[in-house]
């Protein structure tokens, strides 16, 4: 098989689709060395010989990112050259002469909390989500919460939906000679702390995190509340709200971090926290349980699914449901060592490789099914 896998989405890594992606195409050179590939958009360093780049970045793809989304044009063939199947790795299918395609769709957020959505990416995702759907041979998504999600919305027949689980990276783990007091020089934290990481949004609920935990003095007094992460849509209401309860010297800011140094917060964290309102996976709860680290995370979505009984949920929509669960999680000791076995636990049952293996059966798929399908036609 010639395969051409869209992957843009790499030229933003941090971000959870360019991880996914990356991760993906990282394990598929090592497992598979017979099939070609044609890589378009972001560079993967150290892929095998097998694997082709066209270099996608930048202003050119830019231009052509517009072209796609303002006339449909040109066809990915332009980039690639003539293929058997194509991936498109982010929602769109873009313009192609291929009959056979692979379509990843993420989650459904947009549609579930369109308030949640920028404008443009609401009106681009309404656009071209739907049409993508129809074009694709099979779609691939990342639990099953969103497979019931596409099949409800869009009427998919069960069978065109392929769940694949992203996974923890592997430094995602307990780090037993941590330097505690030398970290925390590091980020400037003096005291024990509960952790949320994740992109500053409205649909992450942290405003209902800040507000647990201002509502729990004895909490405050003994832990600081550090959140870490970029700043992304309408995230300026975040630190009007720790402003307007004086909880600038309780409440630490670290802003992007790289992998490198989430596993060391997660490791130094007594808690992590993700109240988040609607998640098609949700990796920071599962990096975090991979670190031994306890979780409180809602009940929405595909978090249960992610998380099952390794974590202590709460609904995102209960500000006390969260003072609760903090203040217990918090003062006993026995429930989070309980917790932070089971997370490990947990977090073990993803694996990339695994993701891989389960992407490459659904090519061969494709592949094979398109074939007969066709033959059937002939005959």
């Amino acid at each position: 098989m010639k395969i051409a896998i869209d992957t843009r989405p790499v030229a933003k890594r941090k971000a959870g689709i360019g991880q996914y992606v990356f991760n993906i195409v990282k394990k598929l050179s090592e497992i598979d060395k017979e099939n070609e590939y044609i890589l378009f958009g972001g560079p993967i360093k150290s892929l095998g010989k097998n694997f082709r780049q066209k270099r996608l970045i930048g202003k050119i793809q830019r231009i052509f990112n517009t072209l796609w989304k303002r006339i449909y044009f040109p066809p990915i063939e332009w980039l690639v050259g003539k293929v058997d199947l194509v991936h498109f790795t982010n929602f769109v299918v873009l313009p192609t002469f291929a009959k056979r395609i692979i379509l990843n769709i993420y989650d459904l957020s947009y549609l579930a909390h369109p308030e949640f959505a920028e404008k443009k990416n609401l009106t681009l995702l309404k656009k071209f989500v739907p049409v993508s759907i129809e074009k694709a041979t099979k779609i691939i998504t990342i639990s099953k919460f969103s497979k019931s999600q596409i099949i409800k919305h869009f009427k998919v027949p069960e069978d065109k939906i392929f769940v694949i689980y992203p996974a923890a990276n592997e430094e995602f783990k307990p780090l037993s000679n941590l330097d505690r007091e030398k970290v925390k020089r590091k980020y400037k934290l003096e005291k024990d702390f509960i952790l949320y990481l994740g992109t500053l949004e409205p649909r992450k609920n942290v405003e209902t995190l800040i507000k647990a935990y201002n509502e729990l003095p004895l909490i405050k007094e003994e832990f600081d509340l550090v959140i870490a992460g970029e700043r992304g849509w309408l995230y300026s209401n975040i630190f009007k709200l720790v402003k307007k309860l004086y909880l600038e010297d309780k409440i630490k800011f670290l802003g992007y971090v790289s992998d490198q140094e989430r596993v060391l917060l997660y490791n130094l964290a007594t808690v992590f926290v993700f109240p988040s309102f609607y998640e098609g996976f949700g990796m920071p709860p599962l990096e975090a349980m991979a670190c031994g680290t306890p979780v409180i995370c809602s009940n929405t979505s595909s978090l249960p699914e992610v998380c099952e009984d390794a974590a202590l949920y709460i609904d995102p929509y209960n500000l006390d449901d969260l003072k609760e669960a903090l203040s217990k999680l918090l003062t006993d000791e026995s429930l989070r060592k309980k917790l932070a076995g089971l997370g490990f636990e947990q977090a073990r049952k993803f694996s990339w490789l695994d993701s891989a293996k389960k992407t490459l059966e659904v090519y061969r798929i494709v592949y094979s099914g398109y074939e007969k399908e066709e033959w059937r036609s002939k005959k």
